[in-house]
């Protein structure tokens, strides 16, 4: 396995399962939604963008094939309606980023980032949370 391709041992949307994306997604967003100061706001980009969304990253990186691979499998572990959700969360969270304060001590007074939780809150509904 080389280093640049984190999917190469993630063979199918089981193994990718049993990695916890689905449950992860869900808890991060619970911990959006309510805006968590445990997690805090760097650590809610960090999770959304950097780790867990998978539709959102560009595959640079990636060995050829790799990230459609784990793109596919990645959308293999939630309904149409649990995608279209994280979609439209995704896209409002994307545009608000720059905006929103990082400050662990005032990001829960934010309107960005009341914004997002309530688009989070959103995204739940569609997990049956």
């Amino acid at each position: 396995m080389t280093p640049t391709d984190p999917f190469q041992s993630v063979t199918n949307s089981q193994q990718m399962s049993n990695l916890g994306y689905r449950e992860s997604i869900i808890a991060l967003l619970k911990e959006i939604s309510e805006l968590s100061d445990f997690v805090g706001p760097d650590e809610m980009v960090c999770q959304w963008f950097d780790d867990l969304y998978l539709p959102g990253t560009d595959g640079s990186g990636f060995e050829p094939g790799a990230h459609d691979r784990g793109i596919a499998e990645f959308r293999a572990l939630f309904s149409g309606d649990e995608l279209a959700a994280m979609e439209r969360f995704h896209a409002v969270f994307e545009e608000a980023y720059p905006a929103l304060s990082r400050d662990p001590r005032s990001f829960q007074r934010d309107l960005g980032w009341q914004t997002i939780a309530n688009r989070a809150k959103d995204a739940l509904v569609s997990f049956g949370d």
